[in-house]
């Protein structure tokens, strides 16, 4: 299975490109901490959750503004009854980059392994 993977912006495009392209060997869609990039008009809230892929989206709790576009994004994917839309939260990054590697790495492998 293929696994497309976006963090920040990236994850706004590549929702694009499966929007636009919809291709059937992708199975997976993964987003980190995903952000709308300026100037573009779709909001993510409506972008990702509409995708009737298995999605992964994967946010950090340590910022109010990101609880609340996950919750919008977690709020657009009830309301369409995605059957596969699911939510991690990360924990608070602790600045020791590694660290933060290691931890989202263990989330995302332990996500993809329900998954698949």
């Amino acid at each position: 299975a293929i696994v497309l993977l976006g963090q920040g912006t990236g994850s706004y495009w590549a929702a694009r490109y499966l929007q636009q392209r919809a291709p059937e060997d992708v199975r997976h869609l993964l987003v980190i901490q995903p952000r709308q990039p300026q100037g573009q008009e779709e909001p993510l809230a409506q972008l990702v959750p509409t995708l009737k892929l298995i999605t992964g989206d994967f946010y950090y709790k340590d910022g109010s503004s990101d609880q609340r576009t996950a919750r919008e994004r977690l709020n657009a994917s009830r309301r369409i009854q995605h059957p596969a839309y699911g939510q991690v939260g990360l924990p608070q990054q602790t600045g020791e980059r590694q660290t933060d590697q290691e931890v989202l790495v263990r989330r995302i492998r332990g996500w993809l392994k329900r998954e698949t």
